[in-house]
This record gives C-alpha cells, structure tokens and sequence, in this order.
C-alpha cells in the first residue's frame, strides 16, 4: 500500500459509507497537547528554537514581502497563484517586464531586508497553527519573478542586474530549506530553488556574462549548504510540529461531530463508520503508544541522513495490522476501486473482530497515513545537493571555457584551476560525478546507485535513471525546465 493510499480510500468510503446507523459507544482518549507527547519521543527529535536567536525576524519579513506581492501573483487562502496572467502581462521585452514587475517593488525591497538576516526559522506556533505555509507556496511566483527579471536583463546586456537578480532567488531557496519547515513546506522550497538553480545554469552559458559575472555567481554556489543537515531539521520540525500535534488532537473519528450546515455530512459518515468497526474496542487509541512507534521511525529516517546512500534503514510502515481493515481501507485492491465502491456491513462486522484483537488500530492506522515518511523524500534531499552541486560546475566549467577555450577533460582539472575547493562527490554513490569531456556532460548515477550511461531524456515522458547535466549550451535539454 502506496502512502496516499489511505487518504484516497478514506475519501471512497466517505462517499459511500452508510449514514443510517445509529452510533455505537467507542472509547475515547482525552485530546493532550503535543508538549505532553513530546515526553513519550526520543530526545534526539526535540527542536528547541530561540526566537531571538534562530532568525523569526528574517522569516517575518519575508512573510511581508510575499504578502506584499500583486494579488494576482498572491492567489488566496484556498487558490493556488497563478503566474499566467503576470507572464502574459510581461511579454518578452524588457520595457514590458519592468511595468508589471514594478509591482513587486515593495516586495523585492522587503526580500532584500530579509536576506540580510543569514537564517529564517518558521516559529514552532505557527506550524502548530497552520502546519503548511500559504507564504512558502506563494513565493514560488516571487522567485519566478526575479528568474523572469534576470532572464530579460541579461538579454539586454544589464548582466550585473540579472546576476543580482539570480543570487537573489538562489538565497531565496536557501533561506526557506534551511527554515526548519514541515514537510510540505520543504517540498516546495525544493521545486523552488531548483527553479533558481536551473535559472543560473542556463545563464552561465551566455554569451554576456563576464567572468567576473560568472564568480560572482560561483562564489555564491560553491561550496553548497548542507541539504542533509537542513533535511533532518525538516524532519524533526515535522514530527513534533505537525505529527505530535496531530495525535493530540485528533480524535474526531472516535467523535459524533455536530452537524455543519456549511459542509456535506462526509465527516459524519467517516466518523459513524470508524465508530462500527471500533465500538466495544478496549483501547481504539493510544496516543503514548503511537508516540513512541513514531519517534523509533522519525529517528531512523533522521540516522539515515548520515548513512551512505546504499545503506539505508528501511523504514517498513506498512503495519500488518492494516490487512484487518476493509479492503476499501487497507488498499488492497486500489487499482480497481472507483466511485461505485461500498464498505459493506459484512465488511464492517469482519473488520470489527479483527480489529478486537489487536492494540491500538486507530493509532496504527494514523501512523501507515504518514506518507511523510516515503522513501521518495530523502531521495528527494540527495537530488536537491546534486542540483546544487551541479549549478557550481556548471559556472565554474564555463569559466574554465573562458579560459583555455575549451571544457575540462576531467572535473578534477575545475579543482587544480582553483575554480572549486574540491571535487563534488555524487551522493547516491560517495564518489565523484561522472564524466564525459567527449559529450561534455557529467552525471550523478541516481537513486538506483549505478551508472546507466549518461543518457539525456529523448522523449517527453522518459524517466532517465542518470541525473545527467550538459555544459555545451547547444544541447537542447539545458534549456528546459
């Protein structure tokens, strides 16, 4: 079963569900808080910050700055921003693109104050007031704004602008992955700064950026932040800011909810049917209990941030507790389901005497929802170093171009010229990045850990198992993204 699996097959039997039922007695655990919870965890997840000390100013000010941001760049509490509309104001020219991003003046201004600040710490109320950030998903159109802004700057030969403009969205990403934020969060300051870095290296190979240009973008990149530190940060934040606060709280599947004339009843059909298969339970939920299931995986996926790549612990989540839900809830036939699909009564009444035997069901079932926890995060983190690292090769190669008139026979040459302090060593493998001087490219072998030539994306849809980055502008993939 796929982490989102549960989500989806919760939402199936909302819809089907029988609302008829009169509502049995489950025993109930009293909501806590996750301070009291935190005692059940391992030390090693606490995170203890400092107002005064962590950088919350940085943060706030970047908060004004998105907020300050053109509403339709904005969007609102419940609609994602749309950038459509600014980039068909901006056209193609540089007169067009100062009159619309002249609206985000006041924004630019306020990001310049906050960047001043070397750390941005989310403060730990407010995750547990609203755990995703509507400020971290809006600044996705602030770094578009300023890629777009270089973009056209150096296209009009104001290359010191647009390099400002670049090194502004790459401290952007790097503010906001070192913020501490949950998972959701962290999710978007990634697709962020990989927007950044695929912005700095398609500049680095334009014709009109000086050398002095290009080491004023190396310095900045080179060497990278510690991703895999900021990872486990995230973690942390994650479990005692987001998932704590949710098992003290959430007990609203054991409950009868009042009726809502403002939503559909789907609560209430959730509610009933958890109550079915729970009534008479000696324990549906303990909270103590699932605190310390979780804080033994949150810890291993913190530990495995320092293990090589090929030797992580695998974190198993898939709880055979879950085989004794209905088949609607332990995914065993998701491919095949679809609206039409019911939680019968005989399904209910099966489900209710598996479940009597074993402790903690809801508990269980709450921590197999975490898809937080997936392997494609800390793949995701390594990816994120290799896109970091690959951004300070690429400018420092170009460089070397600049130089001797041609690329490097080998990345080690970028090392004896002084352009990097040492050779970048691919995460998924522990060993440098390969490379080919032939087909001037360099790769990193991928989450798979093995080297599958290099290989370029030739079609739309293709995967590639290689994380493959071009130094000759000409190749036609360098300008994707």
């Amino acid at each position: 079963m796929t982490w989102g699996s549960v989500s989806i097959t919760i939402a199936l039997a909302i819809l089907t569900a029988c609302s008829c039922q009169p509502v049995p007695k489950v025993k109930r655990s009293q909501p806590t808080t996750p301070q009291v919870l935190l005692a059940e965890a391992d030390p090693k997840l606490r995170t203890e910050r400092d107002p005064a000390k962590t950088g919350e100013k940085g943060w706030r000010l970047f908060e004004k700055a998105v907020r300050a941001m053109p509403q339709e760049a904005r969007g609102s509490e419940n609609v994602f921003p749309d950038w459509s509309a600014l980039e068909r104001g901006i056209g193609t020219s540089l007169i067009e693109a100062e009159r619309v991003l002249a609206k985000f003046k006041p924004t630019f201004d306020l990001l310049d104050r906050a960047l001043e600040a070397p750390k941005w710490i989310r403060p730990l109320g407010d995750v547990y007031w609203r755990p995703s950030s509507n400020e971290v998903w809006m600044s996705m159109n602030l770094s578009r704004a300023l890629t777009t802004r270089a973009k056209l700057r150096l296209e009009d030969g104001q290359s010191k602008s647009a390099v400002d403009d670049l090194v502004r969205a790459r401290d952007l990403g790097d503010r906001l992955l070192d913020a501490e934020l949950t998972a959701a969060d962290w999710l978007v300051a990634t697709a962020l700064q990989a927007r950044a870095n695929r912005a700095i290296q398609i500049a680095a190979q334009h014709d009109r950026l000086s050398q002095n240009d290009l080491k004023r973008i190396l310095k900045r990149v080179s060497p990278p932040p510690d991703r895999l530190r900021q990872y486990a940060a995230m973690l942390r934040t994650d479990f005692q800011g987001v998932l704590l606060n949710g098992i003290a709280k959430d007990n609203r599947l054991l409950e009868t909810l009042p009726p809502d004339p403002k939503q559909d009843d789907s609560k209430q059909k959730t509610s009933r049917l958890f109550q079915q298969m729970l009534e008479g339970h000696r324990e549906p939920f303990d909270r103590a209990a699932t605190v310390r299931e979780a804080s033994r995986l949150y810890v291993e996926a913190v530990r495995n941030t320092d293990r090589p790549w090929g030797s992580q612990d695998d974190l198993d989540m898939e709880d055979p507790s879950l085989k004794a839900w209905p088949e609607d809830f332990s995914g065993g036939y998701m491919d095949e389901l679809d609206d039409s699909a019911q939680v019968s009564p005989g399904d209910v009444h099966r489900a209710k005497a598996a479940l009597a035997g074993i402790s903690n069901p809801y508990g269980r079932f709450l921590l197999a929802s975490d898809y937080f926890l997936s392997p494609a995060l800390p793949s995701q983190a390594r990816k994120q170093l290799v896109d970091d690292q690959a951004s300070a090769v690429i400018v420092a190669a170009r460089l070397f171009s600049l130089r001797h008139g041609r690329f490097p026979t080998a990345l080690s040459e970028l090392v004896k010229e002084r352009l990097l302090s040492a050779e970048p060593v691919d995460p998924f493998s522990g060993r440098p990045f390969l490379y080919d001087a032939a087909r001037t490219r360099f790769w990193s072998v991928g989450p798979n850990g093995k080297d599958d030539g290099g290989e370029l994306r030739t079609k739309m849809f293709d995967i590639p198992k290689d994380v493959v980055y071009p130094l000759d502008a000409a190749f036609p993939e360098l300008q994707k993204g």
